[in-house]
């Protein structure tokens, strides 16, 4: 009994001691940079994940609109972030990876063939 006992002692502080990986759930502030409208910055509310564990609900807020993303996954392994959603009828599609502070995204949003520097600092 002791020996297991010290078993799971060493289990529990082995995994109390493992990095947790970053999770893009939360409040953002955001910009979107260098687009025909100039610079956009508001709001990202990420939460989940879904169903499938890869898989997030995003609503984005700026200039007083809100958009929900259509399609928003985060790869745990890589912190990397694809998703999509339609803009004054064109799709815009995101790839970005969080940085392994958790607390910022980068990458950039890509329509009809032009990308957008994107970034977003996780609220306190």
């Amino acid at each position: 009994m002791k020996k297991l006992l010290c078993l799971l002692f060493s289990v529990l502080a082995l995994a109390a001691c493992s990095p947790m990986k970053p999770t893009p759930a939360g409040q953002w502030d955001y910009q979107v940079l260098e687009t025909p409208e100039g610079d956009v910055t508001g709001t990202l509310t990420i939460t989940g994940p879904n169903a499938d564990p890869k898989s997030f609900s995003v609503l984005m807020k700026a200039n007083g609109s809100e958009l929900a993303m259509d399609r928003f996954t985060f790869d745990s392994e890589t912190s990397k972030i694809d998703g999509e959603f339609i803009y004054s009828g064109m799709k815009v599609k995101v790839d970005a990876k969080q940085h392994e502070s958790g607390d910022e995204i980068t990458g950039a949003m890509w329509v009809s063939g032009l990308d957008f520097p994107f970034k977003a600092t996780r609220k306190k």
